[in-house]
């Protein structure tokens, strides 16, 4: 005798699929999103890294400069006055290099332009004994530094130089801190407004503020760095 088999098949129901179509969708889009996040909050903290090393480099830069003006002074022996090549002043770039007259003094409440790659601001110092004249590599003083974007050359050295333009621009402020404030910075804030250390003369103390800026998303982003430097010879 036969007999009719029914056999149930299963299966998904249409309102099944969609929901987990729906469930499967909104997993990727999950992780788009936190793909996109990632790869924003990764380029954002690379921005904040490049530009705290910009700004150290413009405080080096200004240490550079005292230690070189102070090594010219014991090089040139005590013939000449320390205060011609004090450990305060500008390389001298025009006339007589020689640290024997003194460059302008280290003061700028509009900010400098420094860079790394125009080590071109050569100072002579000649020891009145050996006769010996050593030459010592100072970072160029340029002004503008509100207006000047850092470029990056094929070697990836931040420049004001040939190569591509970065968002980046930097000015360093140098300030005695006695002045008690000066214009805004490049990041909106005022500049120069340090209260001198008590027991050391305010002449043997400068303050340097080294600031980067940049435009992210259309907002002002900046970042800052102080430093006081002294007078320790």
């Amino acid at each position: 005798m036969n007999k009719n088999l029914f056999i149930k098949k299963e299966g998904f129901t249409l309102i099944e699929a969609l929901v987990a179509i729906a469930l499967i969708a909104g997993g990727i889009v999950s992780a788009l999103s936190l793909t996109t996040k990632s790869v924003f909050n990764a380029s954002r903290l690379k921005q904040d890294l490049i530009a705290v090393n910009l700004a150290q480099e413009g405080i080096e830069m200004m240490r550079l400069i005292r230690e070189n003006n102070v090594l010219c002074d014991f090089l040139n022996g005590a013939d000449e006055p320390q205060d011609v090549c004090a450990w305060d002043r500008e390389p001298r770039t025009s006339g007589n290099p020689e640290c024997k007259q003194g460059g302008a003094k280290l003061n700028s409440v509009q900010g400098y332009t420094v860079d790394t790659e125009d080590m071109t601001a050569s100072v002579a110092c000649t020891d009145p004994v050996s006769g010996l004249t050593i030459t010592l590599a100072m970072p160029r003083l340029g002004g503008s530094c509100n207006a000047t974007y850092l470029n990056i050359n094929s070697s990836s050295i931040y420049t004001y130089g040939a190569g591509t333009r970065t968002p980046f621009r930097r000015c360093v402020y140098v300030c005695n801190p006695v002045n008690g404030g000066g214009p805004l910075g490049l990041d909106g804030k005022p500049v120069c407004g340090g209260t001198p250390d008590g027991g050391i003369p305010s002449a043997a103390q400068i303050d340097i503020i080294s600031i980067v800026a940049w435009m992210e998303s259309g907002l002002l982003k900046s970042t800052r760095l102080e430093q006081r430097l002294y007078n320790w010879r």
